[in-house]
């Protein structure tokens, strides 16, 4: 397939890696405010990685112009910082057309709803499809010019309509990262993203880290047994909002495990202390140095902020998340309640 890939961070650059290593011509779109991004892929077109999925895959090309991203393609993946999905909707709306798919890795609380309410906002009759996954498949990094892909993840969910169920991309999916389930509900992929609650918590608890100005390592060094209660209780929240909504309500020690059992991930009754301060894959990930970091922009901002409205339209008790989303507020000195994303239900 002709696969335009949004994001030219390591997720996005890891992502357009494994598309074309399993046979997909790729072209690699960054906003042009991010253009940076792409200069060092201007000469060659290549993204080099290792890890995983080592080599050099040759890219259909790189672009900054949303009329040459989505010319020739089939399906667009967004693999990009969530606050991104009602800009692009902007960008794109001249030049998408029915018979895409555009897939949400991931779309965070809302995401797909989000997007495709910009498209409308900004013209477009006939939307594209739309499917979003919980999580981003892999995890990566920077390793130097290449991109590392550390670890796959299993076991996570896909918002996809039931007509959507065989599309070619879908079993892109199936065949990378089985097992994958799917989901009628566009809430529930973002409700399930695992990053939200640990990567939010974890660095609001970590004040004097990140403004120490000295490098830290976000798992081994960041958590400790008081964090992880902090995180527990707005896990335990989360699930509640699940049942709520009518949901499967999926622990994040149960979805840690999906994801990377197969990997050295700890099990779900060694406690998730255990599981995020030994799994290898986690050790060398940094710790923000900077309260303008996605941790905060992204993962409380589309995170937890929609999960606490939900909570709210839902009438479901969430003080340990409104207790986080307040101590956000008095650290970034905004108005982290009413600036982050709402979703309606």
């Amino acid at each position: 397939m002709n696969i335009t890939v949004c994001g030219a961070g390591p997720a996005g650059l890891g992502m357009a890696a494994v598309l074309i290593s399993t046979g997909h011509a790729v072209t690699l779109y960054e906003t042009p405010e991010y253009a940076a991004k792409l200069a060092p892929l201007e000469e060659k077109h290549v993204i080099s990685s290792v890890g995983r999925v080592p080599g050099d895959w040759p890219l259909q090309g790189i672009t900054t112009d949303p009329a040459e991203a989505l010319r020739s393609a089939e399906a667009v993946f967004v693999v990009m910082h969530a606050a991104a999905h009602k800009k692009l909707g902007e960008l794109f709306a001249p030049y998408t057309r029915k018979d895409q798919l555009f897939v949400l890795c991931p779309g965070y609380i809302g995401g797909t709803l989000e997007l495709t309410a910009s498209l409308r906002a900004h013209g477009v009759r006939e939307l594209p499809a739309c499917i979003e996954a919980s999580s981003l498949p892999i995890t990566a990094n920077m390793d130097g010019h290449a991109v590392k892909i550390k670890a796959w993840k299993r076991g996570f969910s896909i918002y996809c309509p039931a007509a959507l169920r065989e599309h070619p991309v879908l079993a892109w999916f199936q065949q990378q990262f089985a097992p994958v389930s799917c989901t009628e509900s566009p809430i529930e992929p973002g409700l399930n993203e695992i990053n939200i609650v640990v990567h939010c918590v974890n660095t609001l608890l970590n004040p004097s880290r990140v403004d120490g100005g000295q490098k830290w390592l976000f798992y081994r060094e960041g958590l400790s047994p008081a964090v992880i209660r902090i995180i527990e209780a707005v896990d335990d929240e989360r699930t509640r909002l699940e049942r709520a909504l009518g949901l499967a309500p999926r622990r994040l020690t149960d979805m840690l495990y999906e994801f990377y059992g197969d990997q050295g991930m700890a099990r779900p009754e060694d406690g998730l202390y255990t599981q995020l301060s030994t799994f290898g894959s986690f050790a060398t990930v940094p710790g923000p140095l900077s309260w303008d970091h996605r941790f905060i922009s992204e993962d409380l901002r589309c995170g937890i902020v929609p999960m606490y409205h939900l909570g709210e339209q839902a009438r479901v008790p969430m003080p340990a998340t409104r207790a986080v989303i307040e101590l956000a507020s008095l650290i970034t000195g905004r108005d982290e309640l009413n600036e982050g994303r709402r979703v309606t239900l």
